[in-house]
């Protein structure tokens, strides 16, 4: 019973972290740490889809109509971006290393993507880099060098797939304009 009680704390604290902009790989570092690989990416994956409901949704709901103006050149540009499949684009924007996810988040609110399909390719591009910070975390404490080596070539892996992904999403855009 206690260590439900505490992975329900960690959850919480992770959520609301992420939700404030704090990164998700350290959470599932901490989560592969303290609670094992599978416990550790199922927890830091749910907390970082809901802590992106929470952002977008507070976007959606509660600053869209009263930023707009500001943010437009943004949104238009994201809302060109979403036009087509939206839950893939998504999930490659999610697969990427780096950018901020409180950003991504609020501005995805402020467009026109459907939420559901935004919040499922979110937690869908959010699960391998779970993993492979989760799997980190699990071979710290047990000191293990071929998980901690196994993630680190997953990470670049999946650092060369989203760049991929991106650079044909770019050809595939300026075939697009071009015609």
């Amino acid at each position: 019973l206690s260590s439900s009680s505490a992975a329900s704390d960690v959850y919480k604290r992770q959520t609301l972290s992420m939700a404030c902009g704090l990164p998700r790989q350290v959470f599932a570092f901490l989560a592969g740490y303290a609670f094992g690989f599978g416990f550790g990416v199922l927890v830091s994956t749910v907390a970082a889809t809901f802590a992106c409901c929470l952002c977008f949704y507070c976007a959606r709901f509660m600053a869209r109509y009263q930023h707009y103006g500001k943010y437009a050149r943004y949104v238009d540009k994201i809302n060109d971006f979403f036009e087509q499949d939206p839950l893939v684009k998504t999930m490659i924007i999610r697969l990427f290393p780096v950018g901020s996810n409180l950003v991504t988040n609020i501005l995805a609110g402020f467009s026109q993507i459907h939420g559901g399909r935004f919040i499922l390719g979110s937690c869908l591009g959010y699960l391998p880099q779970m993993m492979i910070f989760s799997l980190m975390g699990s071979g710290v404490i047990l000191m293990s060098y071929w998980k901690m080596a196994m993630s680190l070539a997953l990470f670049t892996l999946s650092m060369v797939l989203s760049f991929y992904l991106y650079q044909r999403y770019q050809v595939d855009y300026k075939l697009e304009q071009s015609s």
